[in-house]
Protein backbone atom coordinates (compact mmCIF):
# COMPACT_ATOMS: atom_id res chain seq x y z
CA UNK A 1 0.00 0.00 0.00
CA UNK A 2 3.04 1.98 0.04
CA UNK A 3 5.33 3.35 -2.71
CA UNK A 4 7.52 0.14 -3.79
CA UNK A 5 4.64 -2.05 -1.86
CA UNK A 6 3.12 -4.88 -4.29
CA UNK A 7 0.11 -4.37 -5.81
CA UNK A 8 -2.59 -7.03 -4.53
CA UNK A 9 -3.99 -9.20 -6.68
CA UNK A 10 -7.13 -11.35 -5.64
CA UNK A 11 -9.42 -13.47 -8.01
CA UNK A 12 -12.32 -12.18 -9.61
CA UNK A 13 -15.71 -12.89 -8.19
CA UNK A 14 -17.70 -14.42 -10.69
CA UNK A 15 -20.67 -12.41 -10.23
CA UNK A 16 -22.47 -9.97 -12.25
CA UNK A 17 -25.62 -8.46 -10.42
CA UNK A 18 -28.14 -6.25 -12.23
CA UNK A 19 -28.56 -3.03 -10.65
CA UNK A 20 -30.41 -1.22 -13.70
CA UNK A 21 -32.21 1.24 -12.38
CA UNK A 22 -31.33 4.26 -10.44
CA UNK A 23 -32.73 4.97 -7.11
CA UNK A 24 -36.19 5.52 -5.76
CA UNK A 25 -37.31 8.42 -5.12
CA UNK A 26 -40.18 9.72 -2.75
CA UNK A 27 -43.19 10.86 -3.94
CA UNK A 28 -42.52 14.68 -3.05
CA UNK A 29 -39.57 15.12 -4.92
CA UNK A 30 -40.09 12.74 -7.28
CA UNK A 31 -40.71 14.10 -10.67
CA UNK A 32 -37.83 16.74 -9.77
CA UNK A 33 -35.41 14.52 -9.04
CA UNK A 34 -35.94 11.16 -11.44
CA UNK A 35 -35.60 13.44 -14.66
CA UNK A 36 -32.29 14.10 -13.61
CA UNK A 37 -31.76 10.67 -13.52
CA UNK A 38 -33.72 9.90 -17.07
CA UNK A 39 -31.37 12.40 -19.03
CA UNK A 40 -27.79 10.40 -16.95
CA UNK A 41 -29.66 7.43 -18.09
CA UNK A 42 -29.31 8.32 -22.15
CA UNK A 43 -25.89 9.17 -21.76
CA UNK A 44 -25.04 5.73 -19.92
CA UNK A 45 -27.15 3.95 -22.53
CA UNK A 46 -23.98 5.19 -25.23
CA UNK A 47 -21.55 3.52 -23.20
CA UNK A 48 -20.12 0.11 -24.70
CA UNK A 49 -22.07 -1.31 -21.98
CA UNK A 50 -25.66 0.39 -21.58
CA UNK A 51 -28.94 -1.01 -19.88
CA UNK A 52 -30.35 -1.43 -23.50
CA UNK A 53 -27.51 -3.22 -24.96
CA UNK A 54 -27.26 -5.84 -21.58
CA UNK A 55 -31.27 -6.35 -21.49
CA UNK A 56 -31.88 -7.25 -25.43
CA UNK A 57 -28.58 -9.40 -25.43
CA UNK A 58 -28.18 -11.29 -22.59
CA UNK A 59 -27.80 -14.08 -24.95
CA UNK A 60 -24.14 -12.44 -26.08
CA UNK A 61 -23.26 -12.02 -22.66
CA UNK A 62 -20.11 -14.13 -23.74
CA UNK A 63 -18.57 -12.22 -26.06
CA UNK A 64 -18.94 -8.95 -23.81
CA UNK A 65 -17.74 -10.31 -20.85
CA UNK A 66 -14.07 -11.79 -21.78
CA UNK A 67 -12.13 -10.23 -18.55
CA UNK A 68 -9.34 -12.51 -17.44
CA UNK A 69 -10.98 -15.41 -18.42
CA UNK A 70 -14.17 -15.98 -15.97
CA UNK A 71 -17.22 -16.09 -18.19
CA UNK A 72 -19.36 -19.51 -18.24
CA UNK A 73 -19.60 -18.45 -13.95
CA UNK A 74 -20.72 -15.27 -14.70
CA UNK A 75 -23.22 -15.81 -17.50
CA UNK A 76 -24.85 -19.09 -14.98
CA UNK A 77 -25.12 -16.38 -12.18
CA UNK A 78 -26.65 -13.37 -14.28
CA UNK A 79 -29.51 -16.16 -15.75
CA UNK A 80 -30.21 -17.10 -12.30
CA UNK A 81 -30.07 -13.41 -10.82
CA UNK A 82 -34.23 -12.62 -9.85
CA UNK A 83 -33.59 -9.33 -9.83
CA UNK A 84 -32.61 -10.09 -13.99
CA UNK A 85 -35.96 -11.69 -14.25
CA UNK A 86 -37.79 -8.34 -12.80
CA UNK A 87 -35.51 -6.26 -15.49
CA UNK A 88 -36.14 -7.97 -18.32
CA UNK A 89 -39.75 -9.01 -18.03
CA UNK A 90 -42.58 -6.72 -17.50
CA UNK A 91 -45.06 -9.25 -17.26
CA UNK A 92 -43.25 -12.01 -15.36
CA UNK A 93 -42.15 -10.28 -11.68
CA UNK A 94 -39.33 -11.58 -9.75
CA UNK A 95 -40.34 -14.88 -7.87
CA UNK A 96 -37.99 -15.24 -5.29
CA UNK A 97 -36.79 -12.79 -2.88
CA UNK A 98 -34.42 -10.01 -2.78
CA UNK A 99 -32.67 -12.08 0.03
CA UNK A 100 -31.92 -14.91 -2.23
CA UNK A 101 -29.60 -12.09 -5.04
CA UNK A 102 -26.25 -13.49 -4.88
CA UNK A 103 -24.04 -11.37 -2.28
CA UNK A 104 -20.93 -10.26 -3.40
CA UNK A 105 -17.69 -10.36 -1.52
CA UNK A 106 -15.91 -7.63 -3.67
CA UNK A 107 -13.01 -9.91 -4.73
CA UNK A 108 -12.16 -8.22 -8.23
CA UNK A 109 -8.44 -7.10 -9.24
CA UNK A 110 -7.45 -3.65 -9.89
CA UNK A 111 -6.09 -3.05 -13.15
CA UNK A 112 -5.37 0.48 -12.20
CA UNK A 113 -4.53 1.49 -8.62
CA UNK A 114 -3.63 4.88 -7.51
CA UNK A 115 -2.21 3.23 -4.13
CA UNK A 116 -0.45 6.39 -3.35
CA UNK A 117 -2.52 9.07 -3.77
CA UNK A 118 -3.23 9.74 0.05
CA UNK A 119 1.16 9.13 0.74
CA UNK A 120 3.99 10.91 0.50
CA UNK A 121 6.69 9.31 -1.59
CA UNK A 122 8.33 8.45 1.52
CA UNK A 123 5.54 6.39 2.56
CA UNK A 124 3.90 8.10 5.10
CA UNK A 125 0.62 9.36 5.29
CA UNK A 126 -0.60 12.20 3.78
CA UNK A 127 -2.57 14.81 5.87
CA UNK A 128 -6.25 14.40 3.53
CA UNK A 129 -9.37 16.26 5.04
CA UNK A 130 -11.54 14.99 2.33
CA UNK A 131 -11.07 12.16 -1.05
CA UNK A 132 -13.66 12.35 -3.37
CA UNK A 133 -14.69 9.14 -4.73
CA UNK A 134 -16.59 9.53 -8.44
CA UNK A 135 -18.14 6.85 -9.94
CA UNK A 136 -17.62 7.49 -13.92
CA UNK A 137 -18.55 5.29 -17.10
CA UNK A 138 -15.37 4.31 -18.92
CA UNK A 139 -16.16 7.02 -21.76
CA UNK A 140 -16.83 10.18 -20.22
CA UNK A 141 -12.78 11.22 -20.70
CA UNK A 142 -14.41 15.08 -20.68
CA UNK A 143 -16.49 14.59 -17.45
CA UNK A 144 -13.05 13.41 -15.71
CA UNK A 145 -11.22 16.14 -17.24
CA UNK A 146 -13.33 18.76 -16.22
CA UNK A 147 -13.60 17.77 -12.83
CA UNK A 148 -9.72 17.99 -12.50
CA UNK A 149 -10.07 21.46 -13.51
CA UNK A 150 -12.51 21.85 -11.10
CA UNK A 151 -13.17 20.87 -7.49
CA UNK A 152 -10.50 18.16 -8.73
CA UNK A 153 -7.60 20.66 -8.81
CA UNK A 154 -5.95 20.66 -5.65
CA UNK A 155 -4.72 24.41 -5.43
CA UNK A 156 -8.20 25.90 -5.97
CA UNK A 157 -9.11 25.29 -2.17
CA UNK A 158 -8.12 27.03 0.64
CA UNK A 159 -6.22 26.00 3.50
CA UNK A 160 -8.15 23.69 6.02
CA UNK A 161 -7.30 24.02 9.57
CA UNK A 162 -4.48 21.29 9.48
CA UNK A 163 -3.18 21.65 6.09
CA UNK A 164 -5.12 18.67 4.90
CA UNK A 165 -5.67 18.28 1.36
CA UNK A 166 -8.76 17.53 -1.30
CA UNK A 167 -7.83 14.54 -3.44
CA UNK A 168 -10.14 12.89 -6.07
CA UNK A 169 -10.06 9.59 -7.77
CA UNK A 170 -12.08 8.04 -10.41
CA UNK A 171 -14.13 4.77 -10.03
CA UNK A 172 -14.08 2.38 -13.46
CA UNK A 173 -14.88 -0.97 -14.27
CA UNK A 174 -14.19 -2.94 -17.30
CA UNK A 175 -13.93 -3.42 -21.03
CA UNK A 176 -13.29 -6.04 -23.90
CA UNK A 177 -13.05 -3.19 -25.90
CA UNK A 178 -9.57 -2.57 -26.53
CA UNK A 179 -8.96 0.49 -28.35
CA UNK A 180 -11.07 2.11 -25.42
CA UNK A 181 -8.74 0.58 -22.40
CA UNK A 182 -5.97 1.79 -24.52
CA UNK A 183 -7.49 5.22 -23.76
CA UNK A 184 -8.16 4.41 -20.16
CA UNK A 185 -4.78 3.09 -20.22
CA UNK A 186 -2.92 6.69 -21.26
CA UNK A 187 -5.28 8.61 -19.50
CA UNK A 188 -3.94 6.61 -16.12
CA UNK A 189 -0.62 6.68 -16.31
CA UNK A 190 -1.02 10.83 -17.04
CA UNK A 191 -2.90 11.47 -14.17
CA UNK A 192 -2.68 8.82 -11.86
CA UNK A 193 -5.87 9.10 -10.41
CA UNK A 194 -8.05 6.19 -12.28
CA UNK A 195 -9.00 2.81 -9.99
CA UNK A 196 -9.76 0.22 -12.27
CA UNK A 197 -11.75 -2.78 -11.31
CA UNK A 198 -12.04 -6.13 -13.08
CA UNK A 199 -15.92 -6.20 -13.22
CA UNK A 200 -17.51 -5.46 -16.39
CA UNK A 201 -18.31 -1.41 -16.40
CA UNK A 202 -21.81 -1.12 -17.55
CA UNK A 203 -25.22 0.31 -15.99
CA UNK A 204 -26.66 -2.22 -14.28
CA UNK A 205 -22.76 -2.32 -12.15
CA UNK A 206 -23.76 0.93 -10.30
CA UNK A 207 -24.03 -0.68 -6.74
CA UNK A 208 -20.70 -2.32 -7.68
CA UNK A 209 -19.29 1.02 -8.05
CA UNK A 210 -20.05 2.29 -5.13
CA UNK A 211 -18.87 -0.57 -3.09
CA UNK A 212 -15.57 -0.17 -5.25
CA UNK A 213 -15.23 3.45 -4.41
CA UNK A 214 -15.89 2.58 -0.43
CA UNK A 215 -13.48 -0.55 -0.03
CA UNK A 216 -10.62 1.89 -2.06
CA UNK A 217 -11.57 4.39 0.90
CA UNK A 218 -10.82 1.93 3.36
CA UNK A 219 -7.76 0.21 1.97
CA UNK A 220 -5.88 3.24 0.71
CA UNK A 221 -7.10 6.24 2.00
CA UNK A 222 -8.79 5.60 5.58
CA UNK A 223 -6.63 8.43 7.53
CA UNK A 224 -8.68 10.92 5.52
CA UNK A 225 -11.44 12.69 7.90
CA UNK A 226 -13.78 12.57 5.28
CA UNK A 227 -14.69 10.88 2.47
CA UNK A 228 -17.52 12.20 -0.54
CA UNK A 229 -19.28 9.96 -3.12
CA UNK A 230 -19.88 12.29 -5.98
CA UNK A 231 -21.31 11.72 -9.71
CA UNK A 232 -19.78 12.63 -12.53
CA UNK A 233 -22.11 15.49 -13.98
CA UNK A 234 -22.32 16.86 -10.25
CA UNK A 235 -20.33 19.78 -9.02
CA UNK A 236 -19.54 21.07 -5.27
CA UNK A 237 -20.70 24.70 -4.44
CA UNK A 238 -17.21 25.11 -2.27
CA UNK A 239 -18.37 28.60 -0.27
CA UNK A 240 -21.16 26.03 1.72
CA UNK A 241 -19.09 22.82 1.97
CA UNK A 242 -15.95 24.35 3.91
CA UNK A 243 -18.52 26.01 6.71
CA UNK A 244 -19.97 22.64 7.16
CA UNK A 245 -16.97 20.83 7.28
CA UNK A 246 -15.07 22.48 9.41
CA UNK A 247 -18.04 22.18 12.01
CA UNK A 248 -18.61 18.42 11.40
CA UNK A 249 -18.43 15.35 13.66
CA UNK A 250 -14.73 13.14 12.67
CA UNK A 251 -16.91 9.64 13.61
CA UNK A 252 -20.18 8.40 12.56
CA UNK A 253 -21.63 11.36 10.58
CA UNK A 254 -23.00 11.02 6.90
CA UNK A 255 -24.80 13.86 5.73
CA UNK A 256 -26.87 14.19 2.51
CA UNK A 257 -30.23 15.08 0.84
CA UNK A 258 -31.83 12.14 2.79
CA UNK A 259 -35.44 10.74 2.22
CA UNK A 260 -36.64 8.89 5.14
CA UNK A 261 -38.20 5.43 4.94
CA UNK A 262 -39.87 6.30 1.28
CA UNK A 263 -42.62 3.63 0.58
CA UNK A 264 -42.09 1.22 -2.44
CA UNK A 265 -43.93 1.69 -5.72
CA UNK A 266 -46.02 -1.35 -5.71
CA UNK A 267 -48.16 0.15 -9.01
CA UNK A 268 -47.29 -2.02 -12.01
CA UNK A 269 -47.37 0.74 -14.42
CA UNK A 270 -44.93 2.86 -12.28
CA UNK A 271 -41.67 3.58 -13.50
CA UNK A 272 -39.80 2.32 -10.10
CA UNK A 273 -42.26 -0.27 -9.69
CA UNK A 274 -41.29 -2.95 -6.94
CA UNK A 275 -42.87 -6.40 -6.70
CA UNK A 276 -43.74 -7.60 -3.07
CA UNK A 277 -42.75 -11.12 -3.74
CA UNK A 278 -39.00 -10.03 -4.59
CA UNK A 279 -38.84 -6.75 -2.06
CA UNK A 280 -41.79 -7.45 0.67
CA UNK A 281 -41.26 -4.48 3.09
CA UNK A 282 -43.55 -1.22 2.51
CA UNK A 283 -40.93 1.20 2.64
CA UNK A 284 -37.16 1.63 2.04
CA UNK A 285 -34.06 1.99 4.77
CA UNK A 286 -33.91 5.75 5.17
CA UNK A 287 -31.15 6.80 2.06
CA UNK A 288 -29.16 10.27 1.08
CA UNK A 289 -29.37 10.45 -2.71
CA UNK A 290 -26.89 9.19 -4.82
CA UNK A 291 -25.73 12.00 -6.29
CA UNK A 292 -23.32 12.94 -3.83
CA UNK A 293 -23.34 12.69 0.27
CA UNK A 294 -20.57 13.48 2.66
CA UNK A 295 -19.00 10.68 5.61
CA UNK A 296 -16.84 10.37 8.04
CA UNK A 297 -14.08 7.43 7.09
CA UNK A 298 -15.18 5.33 9.70
CA UNK A 299 -18.95 5.10 8.17
CA UNK A 300 -16.57 4.34 4.79
CA UNK A 301 -15.27 1.65 6.40
CA UNK A 302 -18.24 0.37 8.13
CA UNK A 303 -20.23 0.40 5.54
CA UNK A 304 -18.13 -1.56 3.14
CA UNK A 305 -17.81 -3.81 5.89
CA UNK A 306 -21.36 -4.52 5.96
CA UNK A 307 -21.83 -4.18 2.02
CA UNK A 308 -19.94 -7.22 1.36
CA UNK A 309 -22.15 -9.61 3.84
CA UNK A 310 -25.51 -8.87 2.49
CA UNK A 311 -27.47 -9.38 -1.18
CA UNK A 312 -26.68 -6.12 -3.80
CA UNK A 313 -29.57 -3.73 -4.06
CA UNK A 314 -30.20 -2.73 -7.59
CA UNK A 315 -30.43 0.97 -6.53
CA UNK A 316 -27.12 2.06 -5.05
CA UNK A 317 -28.31 4.74 -2.53
CA UNK A 318 -31.04 2.83 -1.48
CA UNK A 319 -28.38 -0.10 -0.94
CA UNK A 320 -26.19 2.16 1.10
CA UNK A 321 -29.19 3.07 3.50
CA UNK A 322 -29.50 -0.57 4.21
CA UNK A 323 -25.76 -1.20 5.38
CA UNK A 324 -26.29 1.84 7.41
CA UNK A 325 -29.61 0.48 9.25
CA UNK A 326 -27.59 -2.58 9.70
CA UNK A 327 -25.25 -0.04 11.59
CA UNK A 328 -27.65 1.80 13.32
CA UNK A 329 -26.53 4.90 11.53
CA UNK A 330 -28.65 7.49 10.88
CA UNK A 331 -27.65 10.00 7.92
CA UNK A 332 -28.11 13.77 8.88
CA UNK A 333 -30.74 15.95 6.37
CA UNK A 334 -29.50 18.61 4.54
CA UNK A 335 -32.51 20.35 2.69
CA UNK A 336 -30.15 22.64 0.79
CA UNK A 337 -27.68 20.02 0.30
CA UNK A 338 -29.04 19.52 -3.42
CA UNK A 339 -29.87 22.11 -5.94
CA UNK A 340 -33.21 20.40 -6.93
CA UNK A 341 -33.34 22.87 -10.26
CA UNK A 342 -31.62 23.41 -13.41
CA UNK A 343 -27.59 24.01 -12.30
CA UNK A 344 -28.52 27.21 -14.86
CA UNK A 345 -30.34 28.99 -12.17
CA UNK A 346 -27.95 29.37 -9.82
CA UNK A 347 -26.01 30.96 -12.36
CA UNK A 348 -27.88 34.51 -12.87
CA UNK A 349 -26.48 37.17 -11.10
CA UNK A 350 -29.97 37.23 -8.77
CA UNK A 351 -29.40 33.93 -7.78
CA UNK A 352 -25.89 33.87 -7.27
CA UNK A 353 -25.97 34.84 -3.61
CA UNK A 354 -28.83 32.26 -2.52
CA UNK A 355 -26.33 29.56 -4.39
CA UNK A 356 -24.55 29.79 -1.11
CA UNK A 357 -26.42 27.89 0.63
CA UNK A 358 -26.30 24.46 -0.82
CA UNK A 359 -23.56 22.01 -1.47
CA UNK A 360 -23.99 20.17 -5.57
CA UNK A 361 -25.95 20.77 -8.03
CA UNK A 362 -26.03 17.84 -10.98
CA UNK A 363 -26.40 17.35 -14.03
CA UNK A 364 -23.98 19.82 -15.07
CA UNK A 365 -22.12 19.50 -19.12
CA UNK A 366 -18.47 18.90 -18.66
CA UNK A 367 -17.68 22.01 -20.53
CA UNK A 368 -20.16 24.49 -18.03
CA UNK A 369 -18.49 22.54 -14.78
CA UNK A 370 -15.48 24.43 -14.37
CA UNK A 371 -17.00 27.86 -14.95
CA UNK A 372 -19.88 26.67 -12.52
CA UNK A 373 -17.16 25.36 -9.70
CA UNK A 374 -15.20 28.72 -10.23
CA UNK A 375 -18.26 30.77 -9.81
CA UNK A 376 -18.43 29.68 -5.94
CA UNK A 377 -15.37 29.01 -5.03
CA UNK A 378 -13.73 30.92 -1.78
CA UNK A 379 -12.47 34.69 -3.10
CA UNK A 380 -8.71 33.79 -2.89
CA UNK A 381 -8.61 30.46 -2.89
Amino acid sequence: MRAGCEKRLVLILATITASGIISLRNLLDHNVVISRYQRKQESLQKCSYSMVETMNHMSSWKSHQNVSGIIEARQTVIENSNMTKLLTSASKPAKGLYLQEPIDKHLFRYIHNPEMTCFHDNCMKMDVHVVFFVPSALGNFDRREAIRRSYGKRDTWPVIAGGGKMVTVFMLGSTSDAGLQDKVDIESNKYGDIVQESFVDSYLNLTRKTIMGLKWVKSYCRHAEFAMKIDDDTSIIQRRIIPILRGAPRIRYMLGYVFKNPIVMRQKKHKFYMSKAFYPNASFPTYSIGAGYIMSTDVVEAVFNVAITIPIFPWEDVFVGMCLQKLDIEPNHDESFLFRESYINLLTVKSAKSAEKYVIATDIPPKRMVFFYERFRIKGS
